[in-house]
């Protein structure tokens, strides 16, 4: 008879020892997990707050594919600086689409490409070059006029006209001799 029932001192010592451990079950398990809920719910809702406010102010999910769109064309027209042939390869592509003989072409050292305050532009971690070229070509004057022309607004690589001199040679009339001082811009490291 003993072995079934319990002792009252122990029923007691058996409820209040089930009554401490569901308590303390309460203040080292459930309290802390709770609150580790409702912090992580509070974060979720700041984050969505802020991630909703920046979709605001960058024009949402369309304006910003749109810019990754803007970001791969830039890519594309400030080609890499290993590629510097491609640079070559495309002011001989419009010189010969235009009549335009070239009789010499000179690239120079990359220099960094910084504004009027000394900024540079990284454009996803790569920094902005400019290459200056020395261009000597001998064109008519509405084959050179249109080959300057598609030069600065093919933005395929970004090419800009800083200078030019033009001479009349009277031994190559009609053809006008012409000193080309270009930037063509690149990616590099």
């Amino acid at each position: 008879m003993g072995n079934t029932l319990l002792k009252p001192g122990r029923k007691f010592i058996v409820r209040y020892g089930f009554i401490i451990v569901i308590v303390g079950f309460f203040f080292t398990v459930y309290l802390p997990t709770i609150k580790r809920v409702t912090t992580l719910n509070s974060e979720y809702m700041n984050l969505k707050s802020e991630l909703q406010t920046l979709q605001y102010v960058i024009g949402g999910r369309d304006d910003i594919i749109k810019m990754h769109e803007k970001l791969d064309l830039l890519k594309k027209t400030l080609p890499e600086e290993k590629e510097v042939s491609s640079v070559v390869k495309a002011i001989n592509q419009k010189a010969r689409l235009y009549n335009v003989n070239i009789e010499s072409l000179r690239p120079h050292n990359l220099e960094v490409f910084k504004d009027r305050d000394g900024r540079t532009y990284p454009i996803s971690g790569e920094i902005c070059k400019g290459m200056p070229i020395s261009l000597k070509v001998e064109a008519r004057y509405q084959g050179l006029g249109e080959f300057l022309d598609r030069l600065e607004k093919d933005r395929d690589p970004v090419i800009i006209v800083e200078g030019l001199d033009i001479y009349k040679d009277t031994r190559i009339s009609p053809l006008l001799k012409v000193d080309l001082e270009l930037v063509a811009y690149l990616r590099g490291k």
